[in-house]
């Protein structure tokens, strides 16, 4: 009975993972997990963080760093067009274009409030802008709906969870090991032949001579 409310429970976290996003309910070890099965599915590298968490209004989500659209835009060759990069109405807008190396495109925008900015500070704003704007994009076309790293700012109240990073698996090491049992086994090498021996007692000839006389004794 115990093993099948276990069994319940579990399903009962995917299903709230599948349905809205919200991994709260999983353990830290079980948030590790999943983070590793998407880098799987996905061709990043679980080494360099390219998830990481926040809690948010009561929910725990994931949100990509910037080592994820890195790797995603080198995996599936994304170039990035600005197409669009204006102040309006006390914002600065920024569009972005990607293209993948297959030719689809996709586009997204990024505004960030500059009402009150002047100087460097709103030179640092537009930067930033388009740095949203590439990465939006980036997930976009990856098919990765989920937040990035630079929208945090705009959620006033989040906190940023630690998860240890995942184990990454020494597929080279299990690959080499699979190879090297896979390998046909070379026959063994026949033993070579003893010489014959030979097991015939060799064979005496008796010779009777006669004894000579004692001294002093004429034959």
């Amino acid at each position: 009975m115990q093993q099948i409310a276990k069994q319940e429970e579990a399903f009962e976290q995917i299903e709230q993972v599948l349905t809205d996003g919200n991994l709260s309910a999983l353990q830290p070890q079980q948030r590790v997990e999943y983070v590793h099965r998407l880098c799987e599915s996905t061709g990043l590298n679980p080494m360099v963080r390219p998830f990481q968490f926040i809690r948010f209004q009561g929910r725990v989500v994931l949100y990509a760093t910037k080592s994820a659209t890195d790797q995603l835009r080198k995996i599936h060759g994304v170039s990035i067009e600005i197409t669009r990069n204006v102040i309006e109405d006390g914002c600065i807008v920024v569009h972005a274009k990607a293209t993948d190396r297959d030719g689809r495109v996709d586009e997204d925008i990024a505004a960030i409030n500059c009402e009150k900015l002047r100087g460097e500070a709103l030179v640092n704003a537009r930067m930033k802008c388009v740095t949203k704007a590439k990465r939006r994009v980036t997930l976009s076309i990856c098919g990765l709906g989920m937040l990035d790293e630079s929208e945090l700012d705009t959620m006033s109240g989040h906190e940023k969870i630690s998860t240890p990073a995942p184990k990454r698996e020494n597929t080279e090491a299990k690959a080499a090991l699979k190879k090297k049992l896979a390998a046909p086994k070379p026959e063994p090498k026949p033993e070579p032949e003893a010489e014959p021996v030979e097991t015939t007692a060799p064979q005496y000839q008796m010779v009777w001579e006669e004894a000579p006389p004692p001294p002093g004794v004429e034959q």
